[in-house]
């Protein structure tokens, strides 16, 4: 289940995209692997996001992430992570970016994301990569 819910709060919304079986149990290894994966950056990226930090650098970091997991999982097998990073392959798993800033709409948008941020702005890290249904047809793409 691909499950996006909002909510609102003194004025204030937010939302959160997450993926998740609804059995329990995950239809395959790949699956469960993929969702680790973004897991793995999503903590990551929220673990080097406070005050002084770049939004931006965040988003490279999901991407190096990416790149090293799609590697490991054999999704990505042709380059190093550098040679990847620099033809744009990681751009196809991001196909909203890794996330958005939150404030009085859903989805405000920002020019600050390259700027250093302070103790009131606030991100939504969502990193997505697609299903591997998905995957399979943007890999025969790229």
């Amino acid at each position: 289940m691909c499950l996006d819910a909002g909510a609102e709060w003194q004025g204030y919304a937010a939302d959160v995209t997450r993926t998740f079986p609804l059995s329990g149990n995950w239809p395959s290894n790949e699956a469960k692997q993929i969702y680790d994966l973004v897991q793995h950056m999503q903590t990551k990226c929220m673990d080097m996001l406070g005050p002084g930090k770049r939004f931006v650098d965040a988003q490279y970091l999901a991407h190096l992430v990416a790149i090293e997991g799609l590697l490991e999982l054999g999704i990505f097998h042709n380059g190093s992570k550098k040679e990847i990073y620099e033809a744009g392959t990681s751009v196809a798993f991001f196909p909203h970016g890794l996330g958005h800033h939150m404030g009085l709409e859903v989805h405000d948008v920002s020019t600050v994301l390259t700027k250093s941020t302070t103790t009131d702005v606030h991100d939504k890290i969502a990193p997505e990569v697609p299903s591997p249904e998905r995957l399979m047809l943007i890999c025969a793409k790229v």
